[in-house]
């Protein structure tokens, strides 16, 4: 005589409870990573923006200022912006919270560190042959505080 075992079988059709929860689980901080991600991505994306743009304006004023007579470039020694101006000198339409900022210190031509911010070394005004000229690009309005410089441009300018 042949025994038989009968073997029990056990038939699942679903998940458990803690399956479905711990699936939850995984699948939720998968997704509040990525809108973290997303996130952060959008406000890098956006310093980005600000920071061609403020690139990009100080360019133009570059470019303005290297037809200006350099008789005239002392007398732009603080001059400001904003709305900023293209190369042409016309405000630039939608960057109302942008601002240009000109800076004008007499160098020696010989001695190029010479009137740095450290050492202001050389009275304003004095005729030395060469300028630096400085850029300054900022970005805010009163609403958020003060405006925050993003970019700034320096060069040499000689008197020919």
């Amino acid at each position: 005589m042949l025994m038989r075992r009968h073997r029990r079988t056990i038939s699942r059709r679903g998940f458990t409870l803690i399956e479905a929860a711990l699936a939850t689980v995984i699948i939720g901080v998968g997704f509040v990573s990525m809108l973290q991600l997303y996130a952060a991505c959008t406000m890098q994306n956006a310093t980005a923006t600000r920071s061609t743009a403020a690139m990009l304006l100080a360019t133009n004023l570059r470019e303005r200022l290297m037809d200006a007579p350099f008789a005239e470039l002392a007398g732009m020694d603080g001059e400001r912006f904003s709305p900023p101006i293209d190369a042409q000198g016309n405000p630039v339409d939608g960057m109302e919270r942008y601002g240009q900022a000109i800076r004008v210190v007499p160098v020696y031509p010989d001695k190029l560190s010479a009137n740095t911010a450290i050492a202001n070394e050389i009275p304003a005004g004095t005729y030395t042959g060469a300028v630096r000229v400085t850029v300054a690009v900022t970005y805010g309005d009163s609403a958020e505080g003060p405006a925050v410089e993003l970019y700034h441009l320096s060069w040499v300018r000689l008197d020919h």
